[in-house]
């Protein structure tokens, strides 16, 4: 996958990260969306993408906000730096 070397330094990283592509090779295994040449993702390819996030941050625990403070509380990822002011 061309994304992969990006995808895999994120995770190394310590960064959440919703791979779209898993989300089309699940489901459209034929590649129906992908034979149509499109600039912009269509209304059923925005579906897909809508669907696999929502699976992915079901599976995670990320759909309420109890499940968002824990997997913040325990991620490795740097925090944004704070200002001085």
């Amino acid at each position: 996958m061309t994304y992969q070397p990006l995808l895999d330094d994120l995770r190394r990283r310590g960064y959440r990260v919703i791979d779209l592509a898993d989300g089309f090779q699940k489901y459209d295994p034929n590649a129906e969306l992908a034979s149509n040449n499109f600039i912009h993702y269509p209304k059923a390819g925005n579906e897909l993408v809508a669907k696999w996030i929502r699976d992915v941050l079901v599976e995670q625990g990320l759909t309420t906000p109890e499940g968002v403070r824990k997997a913040l509380a325990t991620t490795k990822a740097p925090q944004a730096p704070k200002l001085d002011r």
